[in-house]
């Protein structure tokens, strides 16, 4: 390891595999399992070594190879010590002055380092994220081009509300990222704000998720389910599964009453898949409930695709809708099932849509 560690600095910048680097950085990584690791790379002088790779003239994928085994450090046993000494030597000041790197590289193995640090998050953690203005830093990463930034943006987001639950400096940031009227929001901006929900939500703190649901409202995240780009309607379709699992049945009925005013059909259909699949896992709703809730989105939703299928005529609307609402589905208390779910989502997500959007496709084009 350490022949490995010393070498880094050197690996020479004509290497045209870059999974090369991915390969060192994993060997390296497998000896911070052991319980002396911090010890013997304070032995060694890591440090030293480990700055080396962050000169101008570094080939740019060992400078983010350093800093993200740097920050992997960080999490082994007796990390501390290693993030105590780090503060004596001008990596500090490197984090501090590529903060914005123009590589993407650099600006995902930043994030990282800074996401590994958190774990400790003394009062030298608080002065480095307040050095480098870290509300507008993680707006610019979540505005980011680069989708990888973006994600590793978001694992930082997180982090930081799990290690301080309600920031007051960005609760405000994801106020303002959200504020933007959606008619003048870029795809990027689109992308950023169901990223920074998703992660949110991802959290399960009571807190986050009260703040999340105020910023992040029905009728704030009913336009991005209808975005005409397809990436930020499917971002969308995820953040609706996961806010549907803290709605009760009011906020349910409301839901699919908003969304049986839209007329794009095949969109509606997703999204009543969506709610139907999360429907078992919802910790406000009792079972009986929740079958009552699944069966009557089913009901719209087979209506919906057989309404607007033109092979389809009015008696088979009323077929399945018969056999949707009889016997004593309605009286039932049984919660619903896997098996329900399945078939449900069957009815609702067929291969009648493929037929669907190839008709819209032909109207679209004539």
């Amino acid at each position: 390891m350490r022949g490995v560690l010393e070498q880094l600095p050197h690996m020479s910048g004509q290497i045209v595999d870059g999974t090369r680097h991915e390969k060192v950085l994993s060997y390296m990584r497998l000896f911070l399992a052991s319980d002396a690791a911090v010890e013997q790379l304070m032995s060694w002088n890591a440090l030293r070594t480990l700055a080396e790779c962050l000169q101008p003239q570094s080939d740019m994928r060992v400078t983010a190879t350093a800093v993200r085994f740097l920050g992997d450090a960080f999490r082994a046993r007796n990390g501390k010590v290693l993030w105590t000494a780090v503060h004596a030597t001008q990596i500090v000041e490197w984090v501090v002055d590529n903060a914005d790197s123009p590589h993407a590289l650099v600006r995902v193995a930043w994030l990282h380092f800074m996401c590994q640090a958190s774990y400790i998050n003394d009062h030298a953690y608080a002065e480095l994220l307040d050095r480098v203005d870290y509300p507008r830093l993680l707006l610019r990463r979540l505005l980011d081009s680069s989708y990888f930034v973006v994600a590793s943006a978001c694992m930082l987001l997180g982090r930081l509300f799990h290690v301080n639950t309600i920031d007051p400096k960005l609760s405000a940031l994801i106020e303002q990222l959200v504020a933007r009227p959606f008619a003048l929001q870029t795809s990027a901006r689109k992308a950023a704000v169901l990223a920074t929900a998703q992660t949110l939500l991802l959290l399960k703190n009571k807190d986050v998720q009260v703040f999340v649901h105020r910023v992040f409202a029905q009728p704030v995240l009913e336009p991005y389910l209808y975005d005409v780009d397809r990436l930020v309607r499917d971002r969308a379709l995820d953040v609706l599964e996961l806010v549907v699992l803290d709605v009760d049945a009011m906020g349910v009925r409301e839901l699919v009453a908003a969304l049986a005013r839209r007329v794009d059909g095949c969109v509606v259909l997703r999204c009543l898949a969506a709610v139907v699949k999360q429907l078992p896992w919802n910790r406000c709703i009792e079972g009986g409930e929740a079958r009552r809730l699944g069966l009557m989105i089913a009901n719209m939703g087979v209506s919906l695709l057989l309404s607007i299928h033109p092979a389809v005529d009015g008696s088979d609307v009323d077929t399945v809708q018969t056999q949707l609402t009889s016997s004593d589905v309605d009286s039932t208390e049984a919660p619903i099932t896997s098996s329900d779910v399945d078939s449900i989502q069957t009815q609702i997500t067929s291969s009648d849509v493929d037929s669907i959007q190839t008709q819209v496709a032909k109207a679209a084009q004539q």
